[in-house]
């Protein structure tokens, strides 16, 4: 069988047959690459009771991934489940993108009506794709907008009559359609709308994308409460960070209408590291992680990029290119990670990274001690504050312990074994 991917010089140098940080959404056979967030898909399981619930995080934390494998469990639980992008098109489209989707489902026969409605599934789609052509058309046209409507319609070769029976759908006929279905199922489905996020682009305005999204939620909370028909959306960071920075599942994310709102935070080492390993094992890797990447490397590739998933795996694959043009041995060690971080634009703290690496070799360390204070170079209020800051960050835990009135605070390296 052929390959699916061109074999490049740096594949081949490795020996993958696909590269194992490719930035890709998961979905159907590469969900195989997903690794933990367990707590999360609980959450967004659980909340499909609810008639609208959403996903946040920052930009690559994984959002798309994480629904399309709350789209697996569903189908497993057989519950349909309708898959749609907000396509970047227009802010305008979006009910019509939904119906669209929930259309081609039920031509599928996966969601199914009753009869009675009698729905012309063929016909609604073509009234719905067209509208969502000329739609598009006419934004992107500008005061040409009509007359590129016009062209659009005569290639078509609609006639005048056709006109009037395949009427465009609009936004407010599209939602009416689709709360008509979620009204007529036979059982009920779920609604998952990716990308939700690209209204903030396209609107260019914070204070008009938090308007656009609060818009949209009491929408659907008010047309499909108790329809059966939950709706799952993915949304930007700020968003969430709008509704007065509480955390989700708060009364005020209630207030705006989401039943709950999960949030996606960035991986700590230990989940970053399963992350490498499962990416490795996948594109069957044949060594260890530490064979892949030195310890002192991928403490580097942390302390950069935080434990973000898309700038760690972007890190990756400039280290991995680096490590095939310049040397035989295939390991990403601490040079090539330096230089890695520093192409990718990311920014490394060198005295963080001494810190991690002067724990690592010695074992665990209270700021006191004094071969730790001559290692780092730091004064003993400087050391405190550096070591807070790296247990805040996940990179280090700590311990305390008390003699009478004198407490002693231990920071030791989290564990980051693959078994661990």
């Amino acid at each position: 069988m052929s390959s699916k991917t061109i074999m490049t010089p740096v594949l081949k140098f490795w020996g993958f047959k696909q590269h194992p940080f490719d930035d890709r959404v998961l979905r159907g056979s590469e969900l195989e690459l997903f690794v933990d967030r367990k707590t999360e898909i609980r959450r967004l399981q659980n909340a499909l009771s609810n008639p609208l619930s959403g996903v946040f995080g920052a930009q690559g934390a994984g959002k798309s991934s994480v629904l399309y494998k709350l789209e697996e469990w569903a189908i497993s639980e057989s519950y349909p489940v309708v898959v749609t992008q907000m396509s970047g098109a227009s802010e305008n489209l979006l009910y019509r993108e939904i119906l669209a989707a929930i259309l081609q489902e039920i031509k599928a026969g996966k969601v199914k009506v009753l009869a009675k409605l009698k729905l012309k599934v063929d016909q609604e789609i073509e009234r719905v794709q067209n509208s969502i052509k000329y739609t598009s058309a006419v934004e992107a046209a500008g005061e040409a907008g009509w007359k590129a409507m016009l062209n659009l319609t005569l290639k078509a070769g609609i006639k005048e009559q056709e006109e009037r029976e395949l009427a465009q759908h609009t936004e407010e006929s599209a939602l009416a359609l689709i709360k008509k279905i979620a009204m007529h199922k036979k059982a009920p489905f779920v609604v998952i709308v990716d990308n939700l996020e690209r209204a903030r682009f396209l609107l260019d305005d914070e204070d008009a994308y938090f308007r656009f999204v609060t818009k949209f939620s009491q929408t659907i909370d008010g047309m499909f409460s108790d329809l059966g028909v939950p709706f799952v959306v993915s949304l930007d960071q700020i968003f969430a960070d709008r509704i007065n920075d509480n955390l989700p599942g708060t009364e005020e994310a209630a207030s705006f209408s989401f039943g709950k709102l999960v949030e996606l935070s960035v991986f700590p080492p230990p989940e970053l590291y399963k992350l490498i390993a499962r990416r490795l094992e996948c594109r069957k890797w044949e060594g260890a992680v530490e064979d892949f990447v030195e310890r002192n490397a991928f403490w580097a590739l942390v302390g950069a990029t935080g434990g973000h998933s898309r700038r760690a795996f972007a890190v990756l694959r400039e280290a991995m290119e680096l490590v095939a043009e310049r040397s035989s041995d295939k390991t990403i060690g601490l040079e090539q990670m330096r230089t890695a971080i520093a192409q990718c634009g990311e920014k490394l703290d060198e005295k963080d990274l001494l810190i991690l690496q002067f724990i690592e070799a010695n074992g665990a360390r209270s700021s006191s001690d004094e071969d730790f204070s001559k290692a780092v170079g730091l004064s003993r209020v400087q050391r405190g504050r550096r070591l807070n800051e790296l247990v805040e960050k996940g990179l280090l835990r700590v311990e305390e312990q008390s003699s009478g009135k004198t407490k002693k605070y231990t920071y030791f390296l989290v564990k980051i074994d693959e078994d661990g």
